[in-house]
């Protein structure tokens, strides 16, 4: 054990202090059709260019998607809502949005729609989003809405 201590603290100090992604996954067998996702978010310490994900749903399969916020350079904080394309036919396109809010397409981790919004949120403060699905206005299509709320729901 104590030979392990110094190459772990090594390593440590070699690639830099992070932490291993944590995935949680849950059986909905049984469940029906969910429609909705409601998440929390707490940053206790932030480094530029990291994104906190709320929630990644069907990873790697179409129609996926993922929510959360980001620290990117210097104070800028955002959060952020994507879909991928669902086929090279299909892509996913804002029908509504804030005011403060940008859009648009997105590329090189997969293609689809983006929206994000500049959002001065702080550590130690709790991040409230909330994820809607719907049939959509359109034939064969869905509707999605993402809230985010800085305070308790």
């Amino acid at each position: 054990m104590k030979l392990n201590c110094p190459l772990i603290l090594a390593s440590t100090l070699f690639f830099g202090l992070s932490a291993s992604a944590q995935h949680f996954w849950w059986n909905l067998a049984g469940q029906g059709n969910g429609t909705c996702l409601y998440g929390e978010i707490t940053v206790l310490a932030t480094h530029e260019n990291t994104y906190y994900c709320g929630a990644n749903w069907h990873p790697g399969e179409p129609a996926g998607g993922y929510c959360g916020i980001q620290h990117n350079g210097g104070e800028e904080h955002r959060t952020i809502f994507s879909i991928w394309d669902t086929s090279p036919e299909l892509h996913p396109k804002v029908t509504e949005a804030g005011p403060k809010t940008e859009f648009g397409r997105f590329g090189g981790e997969g293609e689809g729609g983006h929206t994000h919004m500049l959002w001065n949120w702080k550590t130690n403060e709790t991040f409230h989003f909330f994820v809607h699905k719907e049939p959509g206005r359109q034939p064969d299509t869905t509707d999605t809405r993402y809230h985010y709320c800085p305070v308790k729901i």
